[in-house]
């Protein structure tokens, strides 16, 4: 009697094996599928609101008006009213730098302050970051990143992104 109970236990053992296994495909396949049609939509590029954009202070390191917002947006503090010193750009937490301008002109068609980035002056106090991502500034006439010495103090930096930014000399950036 003992072997035939421990055996239905051993052959129920099995039959819950499976059935959890088929219990977990089936989960993690309607998962999938759930999430597959997610989108997430931000007002503008990136949640970029004219609101939370604004001139540095004469004391922040950072010029740039939307630089200032990329670097706080690394920071979580896009909200917020940061006054950027070398210290605070230098944090760890800044890894990731990324402002993209949209091509799409119309988001910012309402917008009285500049949405684009020109100066990269006070980037070089990003010592932790390991990701720059800027582009699209030449998609305003005129419009470019002119000096990219900034970068060139990054060392920690293994991807720098700078697509469409009317950049026509890149020899700051020969030991990179």
């Amino acid at each position: 009697m003992y072997l035939h109970i421990k055996y239905i236990k051993e052959e129920d053992m099995r039959r819950m094996k499976k059935i959890v296994t088929v219990l977990m495909a089936l989960s993690l396949t309607v998962t999938g599928m759930l999430g597959s049609g997610m989108t997430a939509k931000a007002d503008s590029c990136g949640g970029l609101a004219e609101e939370d954009v604004y001139t540095p202070g004469e004391d922040e390191v950072i010029k740039d008006p939307l630089l200032h917002w990329a670097i706080r947006s690394s920071m979580n503090a896009i909200k917020s009213n940061v006054k950027l010193t070398a210290d605070m750009v230098g944090d760890k937490s800044v890894r990731n730098i990324s402002f993209e301008l949209c091509s799409h002109a119309d988001d910012f068609a309402d917008w009285t302050k500049p949405y684009w980035i020109e100066n990269l002056e006070g980037i070089q106090y990003a010592k932790s970051a390991t990701m720059v991502d800027i582009g699209y500034t030449s998609a305003i006439e005129g419009k470019s990143i002119k000096d990219l010495s900034p970068l060139s103090a990054l060392t920690q930096l293994d991807i720098l992104i700078l697509k469409q930014d009317g950049i026509t000399d890149v020899s700051a950036l020969k030991h990179w």
